[in-house]
């Protein structure tokens, strides 16, 4: 088998592409209960509807507030080195500031809890090829 550094981008799509089309059934399904769309209990059949409108209005979404309690739990506030640096000098903290990761972290945290997971590309900036571009994807990308 090859090692992953061998791989061309184009046999890495066909190493992870039929891999993101088998895992949509599952992140579509994270996807609906995050917005709070859960399999709810059938219930009798003589009264299906009624049932059904009174578990339509006593739903609650705890999927929804679990993900974003550890959303906001979550926070990368610096990097230390071996020196016990943390912010002001540290190059990564600086990389990290300069792709506004520091800003934007919560969004790659919410979809990583709402989708099960959540990718972080970083490339070339097509503007200025002096900088990195980081790019946030969910798993439906």
């Amino acid at each position: 088998m090859a090692e992953s550094s061998d791989l061309t981008p184009h046999e890495w799509l066909a190493r992870l592409g039929p891999a993101l089309i088998n895992r949509q059934p599952q992140v579509a399904y994270w996807r609906r209960y995050y917005q709070g769309d859960q399999d709810l209990p059938a219930g009798p059949d003589q009264h299906k509807e009624a049932f059904r409108r009174f578990q339509a209005l006593s739903r609650t979404n705890l999927c929804l507030l679990c993900c974003e309690s550890m959303v906001h739990r979550m926070q990368v506030v610096g990097y230390r080195d071996g020196q016990g640096d943390q912010r002001d000098g540290n190059p990564v903290w600086k990389l990290w500031q300069a792709a506004k990761l520091d800003a934007r972290q919560f969004s790659v945290y919410r979809k990583a809890f709402s989708r099960s997971a959540a990718y972080v590309t970083v490339g070339v900036d097509p503007r200025d090829t002096t900088r990195p571009r980081v790019t946030i994807e969910g798993p439906e990308n």
